[in-house]
């Protein structure tokens, strides 16, 4: 049943609907990133008292990173809201909306870093759920790189 649960969550972050807005569809990869992110902790909770510092630094700065990344995506997804309401969108997205873009590209560089090298320290026995965060997060990150269309 897990494995099932496993399969559908890795599908549909894999095949994002295209019909829908930037911000529908940041929403919806800062959901993911959550739904990843519960999997990940629900199969570490059993283990959690044998693994290793090392191990245990590596989950959090794994949490860590993708949270911000989650973070980025749902306040990015507000901002292109808030873009398609403004009465007048060419200067709010010149002067709002792209100064924050690119602020959200460089962080999510950062925590994609992070990720990288928060992956060699998790318990290998964990592997498979930290890929569906990788996948949740590869997703958002690139619905982010966008920016507000």
């Amino acid at each position: 049943m897990r494995f099932l649960i496993l399969l559908l969550v890795l599908v549909g972050l894999a095949f994002p609907a295209c019909a829908q807005d930037q911000a529908t569809q940041l929403a919806e990869a800062s959901a993911q990133i959550t739904q990843a992110l519960n999997l990940y902790a629900q199969a570490a909770e059993p283990i959690r008292s044998r693994m290793t510092a090392q191990e245990k630094l590596g989950t959090t700065l794994f949490f860590a990173a993708a949270m911000a990344l989650e973070d980025n995506s749902l306040s990015l997804s507000g901002l292109c809201r808030l873009q398609q309401l403004s009465k007048s969108p060419t200067a709010t997205k010149q002067k709002i909306v792209e100064p924050l873009i690119q602020q959200y590209r460089s962080s999510n560089e950062q925590q994609v870093a992070n990720l990288s090298l928060a992956l060699p320290l998790l318990p290998k026995s964990l592997a498979r759920q930290a890929n569906l965060v990788m996948v949740a997060v590869t997703n958002a990150a690139a619905i982010i790189g966008k920016g507000c269309q």
